[in-house]
């Protein structure tokens, strides 16, 4: 679709193109509409470089999901620039330094290297969104902002977290997952998280146990090790977890998990960890579970526990490959059994 006759709609101060399929870079009579403030270009498929824009009195720029490269012209660090996310940007943020954002959003880019200096003087954000792009290193430069939800997963993220982010007092939502931090999450406990995702990173120790109510989104696929903790069964709140949801799953747990028994879990995955011995009885008080998943364990004996939870997903693939020590066989009957059905051993 050709955009350069889209250019000569009149002496308006807004344009609004969104939400088409319109392609191509942007045309050089947009140098023309010296009269703008609003431009609102988002979800289109064009390409090229902001530069026909650097000298337009833009108030207001959305450009999201479109495929943008190069950067923000200088001339446009002083307008709104917080919808950036998912176009093929590169470069540095500087050009963002002492703006008055509150939201500030680069996700899906191509951004690279280390958080700059820079950032550190956006003495007014509230909410950043780096998640999908190519950040490494550490997160020292946002120890003094005012962040209350802050987005780094999918990026190159190394390291211990550092003392800093314990300054962060405003915090609410941080997400952590795919990344590859390393050490504790004990610079998180004072924090007021009630939303935490540190999936497929590299932590270890355990869960701080002044983040007993928040919601952990996932735990997955770090180094966390030894018995589940008391102060588990005290968190009350995770029914509400992703509707029930709580995984575990490719860790280094081991021990017995009686501290679940009274959680309104519906679903729970434990695959990939170091539990050995029996299932517990405190298994069978988990009157709410749907959905369970222990394979990759070292279980042992019978699942007799499970004959009177409302499972709907009981194979043989979730106790798969336990080890060699499985000696696992089907109770009397399970809920939802058709009693004339035949019995297959695992």
């Amino acid at each position: 679709m050709e955009f350069h006759p889209l250019a000569n709609m009149g002496d308006v101060p807004w344009r609004d193109f969104s939400f088409n399929s319109l392609t191509d870079n942007l045309p050089q009579s947009f140098q023309s509409l010296t009269n703008i403030n609003d431009m609102y270009l988002q979800n289109n498929q064009f390409t090229g470089t902001l530069d026909v824009l650097a000298n337009l009195p833009l108030q207001n720029l959305n450009i999201e999901n479109n495929h943008f490269t190069g950067w923000i012209p200088e001339q446009l660090k002083g307008i709104n620039l917080k919808y950036l996310q998912n176009n093929q940007f590169t470069g540095t943020l500087d050009v963002l330094a002492n703006l008055p954002l509150q939201n500030l959003n680069l996700a899906g880019n191509g951004f690279n290297g280390g958080l700059p200096y820079s950032i550190s003087l956006m003495t007014s954000l509230r909410y950043l969104y780096l998640q999908k792009n190519q950040f490494t290193g550490t997160l020292d430069v946002l120890a003094n902002l005012p962040l209350q939800n802050l987005n780094l997963a999918g990026n190159g993220f190394n390291g211990g977290l550092p003392y800093s982010i314990s300054l962060m007092t405003s915090l609410r939502y941080l997400y952590l997952q795919n990344n590859q931090f390393t050490g504790t999450l004990d610079v998180l406990a004072n924090l007021p998280l009630q939303n935490l995702n540190i999936e497929n990173n590299h932590f270890t120790g355990w869960i701080p146990e002044q983040l007993k109510g928040i919601n952990l989104n996932n735990l997955a696929s770090n180094g966390f090790n030894g018995g589940l903790p008391y102060s588990i069964s005290l968190m009350t709140s995770l029914r509400y977890l992703l509707f029930g949801l709580w995984y575990l799953q490719n860790n280094q747990f081991t021990g017995t998990l009686d501290v679940l028994a009274n959680l309104t879990l519906q679903n729970l995955n434990l695959a990939g960890n170091g539990f050995n011995g029996g299932l517990p009885y405190s298994i069978s008080l988990m009157t709410s579970l749907r959905y369970l998943y222990l394979q990759n364990n070292q279980f042992t004996g019978t699942f007799d526990v499970l004959a009177n939870l409302p499972l709907q997903n009981l194979t043989t693939p979730i106790l798969s490959e336990q080890g060699i020590q499985l000696i696992l066989t089907k109770p009397s009957r399970l809920p939802y059994d058709d009693p004339h059905e035949s019995v297959q051993s695992i």
